[in-house]
């Protein structure tokens, strides 16, 4: 386990109040609700700065599917444009 896993565990243990937890327990199958969902979410983006919505704890409820989740790499490429100067539009113009 790394750093982060185990301190994601001592987070969902405080908020559930159960005694261990494993990167692949499943939040609302332990004893987790919407409510304690919010105040999970609280802690681990006041905590660990991982910016999570109490939906993608719906839609990745357990340690290992929410570090995945919040740990790939989202990039856009954005393809760069000829260097040929376009011409002005006529409300650009005025």
């Amino acid at each position: 386990q790394t750093d982060l896993e185990k301190a994601l565990c001592d987070i969902w243990v405080s908020v559930l109040g159960i005694e261990q937890v494993g990167i692949t327990d499943h939040f609302f199958k332990i004893g987790g609700n919407s409510i304690l969902a919010m105040q999970l979410v609280h802690k681990i983006s006041e905590q660990q700065s991982i910016n999570i919505k109490v939906y993608d704890l719906f839609k990745f409820p357990t340690i290992k599917q929410l570090l995945e989740y919040t740990t790939k790499e989202e990039s856009v490429e954005i393809p760069k444009l000829s260097e040929r100067i376009t011409p002005l539009s006529f409300s650009q113009q005025r």
